[in-house]
């Protein structure tokens, strides 16, 4: 499903930031949810290229440093390619495609996040959150006891 967006944002202005919020401010705003099969925290975000967006479900990766996105969707909107990077594990290195794109939590559409985002094409989900989001605008609890978890906004 695609959504249409009124938050459309020029291309000038997105080539000179990584990561910044736009929108109102959700400061004290949460999202909570249940840990998945593997105790992990997936929530449901959109995301786009500033006019046109679909629902995916999004992996918060606290071992990720970026946000990924898998190449069919950054391709699927015609995304700014900003460059490509060599990524390296301890299993080998590979190339990356780094995008800017734009997601937002289907809970509070009215903020949005453009962020640069490398493709990754992970079975376990269309979207991963990493920790370099996490640190700049939320707290993560996760209550594992529970199997739950809260996303809370700075």
């Amino acid at each position: 499903m695609i959504i249409r967006s009124e938050f459309a944002v020029k291309t000038e202005e997105m080539q000179h930031h990584t990561l910044f919020r736009i929108g109102e401010n959700i400061s004290g705003k949460k999202i909570e949810g249940e840990l998945n099969m593997w105790e992990a925290p997936v929530i449901d975000i959109i995301v786009g290229n500033g006019k046109n967006y679909t629902e995916v479900k999004a992996l918060i990766d606290t071992g990720a440093y970026h946000n990924h996105v898998n190449s069919k969707i950054a391709k699927q909107f015609e995304s700014i390619l900003r460059g490509k990077e060599i990524h390296r594990t301890p299993y080998g290195s590979f190339e990356l495609s780094v995008y800017t794109l734009i997601f937002g939590f289907k809970n509070f559409p009215e903020t949005q996040f453009v962020c640069d985002t490398r493709t990754i094409d992970y079975e376990c989900s269309d979207f991963i959150i990493g920790s370099k989001f996490i640190a700049e605008f939320c707290d993560l609890h996760i209550y594992g006891s529970e199997s739950r978890f809260e996303l809370v906004f700075r």
